[in-house]
């Protein structure tokens, strides 16, 4: 009997969980607004299948970020980024806001939280301006930035628990051996000039990966590590109005 209950009570946590993992409600932004759009092509390893417990699993697409910086590479203004990371809404995380997830994009924004983190959290979550749902499919996001002109557009995709050879779920944690999040982030790039943009668009062109346990916020340049990361985006576009 016990054990009929405890099967019971493991669905209805689950059942939670996948719930909850669905990004929804009046925080998430509309996907079709704004002068300007983002266009995310998914790639094969979009969607990560891990087990969450028992024979319950998973396919979790990645949380990301995009963001503006100026030629000189200061950071101006973020144009979308996940939910999770812009309300600190991990589940079943144990606490963890996950600093390696986006560690260029938030080193970058050098913002820095109360308990000395560069991320936001559910006290001092990111505006809704900015955050999006964690699609499942291609995403196209409106957008109207507050500076027009020639500006650096970055992207920035990661997958926890995204393990291979090089970074293995057994490894020590701590630079390149870190097991926090398996493979690093990766960074897509492009120098746009938005006054020009419309009709139009511009590809962003894979740029190199993030910090592999969130440490700080360079772009390393050295791909050869990294597998299943290189496909979780088949491309980023910006477009104008068309």
């Amino acid at each position: 009997m016990n054990s009929i209950k405890w099967i019971i009570l493991s669905v209805m946590a689950a059942v939670a969980v996948i719930s909850c993992s669905s990004s929804g409600g009046a925080e998430v932004r509309a996907e079709i607004d704004g002068d300007y759009r983002l266009v995310i092509e998914t790639g094969d390893s979009w969607l990560h299948e891990f087990d969450l417990f028992l024979w319950f699993k998973l396919d979790n697409p990645p949380q990301y970020a995009v963001w503006m910086e100026d030629l000189d590479g200061n950071y101006l203004e973020t144009i979308a980024v996940t939910e999770k990371i812009a309300k600190g809404k991990w589940i079943a995380n144990d606490g963890n806001r996950r600093v390696e997830a986006l560690p260029y994009w938030s080193h970058r924004r050098g913002v820095v939280y109360s308990d000395g983190l560069m991320l936001p959290s559910g006290d001092n979550p990111l505006p809704d301006a900015v955050t999006t749902a964690s699609a499942k499919t291609d995403s196209r996001l409106g957008f109207n930035p507050e500076i027009e002109g020639p500006v650096r557009i970055v992207a920035e995709f990661n997958h926890s628990m995204d393990y291979n050879t090089e970074y293995p779920e057994d490894a020590g944690t701590g630079g390149a051996d870190s097991n926090v999040s398996g493979q690093p982030s990766v960074v897509f790039s492009a120098i746009v000039d938005l006054r020009e943009l419309a009709p139009g668009s511009v590809q962003l062109n894979l740029s190199g990966h993030g910090s592999p346990d969130g440490s700080d916020g360079n772009l390393y340049s050295d791909l050869g590590s990294l597998t299943t990361a290189l496909s979780i985006v088949d491309s980023v576009w910006i477009e104008g109005n068309l």
